[in-house]
């Protein structure tokens, strides 16, 4: 049952409640006015009655002009020891007349008062009806013409290639390829040619060979990175095919691509390159460094999403790194208390230059004047990080 029908429900039963006291409360005050009538015929009698004929109608004569006659009469007939009886008879019969009379109003509103209410409530239910069934119909009408969904597409089988590409020379060194990108999840070129030498015999040139062999066996995707200082890096992904490679030769699914995950929690190529090159950076001078996206809890029911979380020894800085490109104030504001809450009063951020490093330094310290806070800001870019050496401290300004 809908809530429509709830409330047409409750309405109906107060006013079914209203009427009963209606017509009890009109019982009553009929009764009291047939008492008037009933004293004033037996004192007056004929008088009495050519009073009530000299007026018209007699339902429509008051029960006040009733009253009045019957004390006249009885001022004139009684003797005056049983007049102030009779009187105080009359006005209790008065007041009660006028009591139900006040009633009888009151209940007389409320039950048209709810009447109304629920012509109008089934005056909405019959509206929202009509419009409930113009929708289905409609909505039966694209069903009708939304075709069936196509079957699913099967699963690639790559096993004849496979057992061709195994045969050939360079299968090996190809393999290991295929390997470290679906173990570990490593995107970046230079990241992937410095795991694939290190403590083998293989050359940087044998990488790059190696690199565009599975390229055109479709097993891997290059793509174009971004960088806002220096010569950007290659962007390496195993393709479909590269992934179904990796299940065959390990029996396991490929770890998913690290800057894949981070596209989806950043959204553009420029932010996630920059956070990845931030990393590699505090990595080299001796941080740990978490790159995966984390989700903190702060007070107020708030989010707080740092970019990297980097650790050394005891202490825990968690990190935003900005690209510059778009520093709006509303939006932003709320980003730096929860960071300043999370980071236990200190607010940490990463840019690519320095110049930008002096205007969110700027637009941080304002938002704080604004709201009566005062973070301690530790500041940092790319061209200060590429100098520095392990050991160094990797902020350029601390406030």
């Amino acid at each position: 049952m809908s809530q429509m029908d709830i409330r047409i429900r409750e309405l109906e039963a107060s006013l079914d409640a209203h009427r009963l006291l209606l017509a009890s409360v009109s019982t009553r005050a009929e009764e009291a006015r047939g008492q008037l009538l009933r004293i004033g015929h037996e004192l007056g009698g004929e008088e009495f009655t050519n009073y009530l004929a000299s007026l018209g109608d007699p339902e429509n004569i008051s029960a006040d002009k009733i009253a009045t006659q019957i004390m006249i009469m009885i001022q004139a007939k009684l003797p005056f020891q049983n007049v102030e009886a009779v009187k105080d008879q009359i006005k209790e019969l008065r007041k009660l007349f006028t009591d139900m009379k006040r009633l009888l109003d009151v209940q007389t509103k409320r039950a048209s008062s709810a009447e109304t209410s629920v012509l109008d409530l089934r005056r909405q239910v019959e509206t929202l009806e009509n419009n409930l069934a113009n929708e289905r119909r409609k909505n039966k009408d694209l069903a009708a013409k939304i075709p069936p969904p196509a079957e699913p597409t099967p699963p690639v089988d790559h096993s004849e290639w496979f057992s061709e590409w195994s045969q050939h020379k360079s299968f090996e060194r190809n393999k290991w390829l295929i390997l470290l990108l679906g173990e570990y999840g490593l995107s970046r070129l230079t990241e992937i040619k410095a795991k694939l030498i290190q403590g083998s015999d293989i050359k940087p040139r044998t990488v790059y060979t190696d690199i565009k062999a599975c390229v055109l066996a479709g097993l891997i995707e290059r793509r174009k990175g971004v960088s806002d200082l220096g010569r950007p890096t290659a962007i390496i992904l195993l393709t479909e095919k590269g992934k179904w490679t990796y299940s065959r030769l390990t029996g396991r699914k490929p770890v998913p691509s690290e800057y894949l995950e981070l596209i989806k929690a950043h959204k553009t190529n420029r932010h996630t390159n920059l956070i990845l090159s931030v990393a590699d950076h505090f990595q080299r001078v001796g941080f740990t460094v978490d790159r995966e996206p984390r989700t903190i809890q702060v007070p107020g029911g708030h989010i707080f999403q740092p970019d990297l979380i980097i650790q050394k020894e005891t202490e825990t800085f968690y990190l935003e790194v900005e690209t510059g490109e778009q520093i709006e104030r509303a939006s932003l504001a709320q980003k730096w208390q929860n960071a300043m809450v999370a980071g236990g009063g200190r607010i940490c951020i990463a840019v690519p230059r320095p110049g930008v490093m002096t205007t969110l330094q700027s637009h941080v310290q304002d938002w704080g004047t604004e709201r009566g806070k005062k973070p301690r800001l530790y500041l940092t870019n790319l061209e200060w990080l590429r100098n520095c050496k392990p050991g160094d401290s990797p902020w350029a300004r601390i406030r």
